[in-house]
């Protein structure tokens, strides 16, 4: 049986955000929660790291304090949590692929200095109001 393209009817479920369409109400859900929730809601009981996506909690919980990293290189010792990231080890390390070089997020870094910055402000704040 032939793999058939979804028809604009088939995408029925509507993101109430964005409006983007998906076929199935999971896709839309796993949209919802990566794109459009500010705040993680699922939280590593180790370290406290937040995340946007239970999956993404389960990799690191794995990948990080278990030290599990499921996706093996047959070329050389490394080892990865996602498939995806095997890959792109592959074609940039082994077959000398090239990849664009996007600017490294810096949002915890920036998050964590407008926390200090403001939690000295209401510091600073506090003694004026008594």
């Amino acid at each position: 049986m032939r793999h058939r393209h979804p028809k604009q009817e088939d995408f029925r479920f509507v993101c109430t955000v964005c409006n983007r369409r998906f076929t199935q109400y999971t896709r839309l859900k796993l949209h919802k929660q990566s794109c459009h929730v500010v705040e993680p809601q699922f939280k590593c009981e180790i370290c406290a790291r937040g995340f946007k996506l239970e999956k993404r909690l389960k990799e690191h919980r794995l990948g990080v304090h278990l030290n599990q990293k499921p996706f093996k290189c047959e070329q050389c010792p490394r080892a990865f949590m996602r498939k995806p990231l095997l890959k792109r080890h592959v074609e940039g390390v082994h077959e000398g692929k090239k990849f664009k070089q996007y600017p490294r997020k810096k949002r915890r870094k920036q998050q964590k200095k407008v926390d200090i910055e403001s939690s000295e402000e209401d510091e600073d704040t506090s003694d004026s109001h008594c």
